[in-house]
């Protein structure tokens, strides 16, 4: 019910004003949030096409997009790198366990220890 009010109020917001990269944003996260991945999905682009330079909203996008195929895993990784690079250290766990989980556990743990190192008291990164 609350996701839905937070929909809502932000669907309004947008068509308010529509080149708010930071709307685009929030209202992907309650997309995702609501299992309407495609749409959180559309609107992460969107938020990234007017502000570029969000690392946060790289890491929505890779975190919302799917990995059943090889091209889609590749785009995820070079999504997280991006988003990486561009100070968020959580995209560097989440780079890490998809490393891993392609097998390249060696390259997995490098990418890891550099997201430590970057942000060593978040405790989000050691759980």
């Amino acid at each position: 019910k609350f996701m839905r009010a937070a929909s809502q109020t932000l669907e309004y917001a947008v068509a308010l004003g529509p080149s708010d990269a930071q709307l685009y944003r929030n209202i992907g996260v309650v997309y995702r949030a609501t299992g309407n991945v495609p749409a959180a999905i559309d609107a992460y682009k969107i938020s990234l096409l007017l502000q570029p330079d969000l690392g946060e909203t790289y890491f929505n996008l890779g975190n919302a997009l799917p990995s059943r195929t090889w091209e889609e895993l590749a785009k995820r990784e070079v999504i997280f790198r991006h988003a990486l690079r561009m100070g968020v250290p959580m995209a560097g766990y989440n780079l890490a366990n998809h490393l891993n989980n392609a097998g390249r556990v060696d390259e997995s743990f490098t990418v890891l220890r550099a997201a430590v190192a970057h942000e060593p008291q978040s405790e989000r990164l050691y759980n």
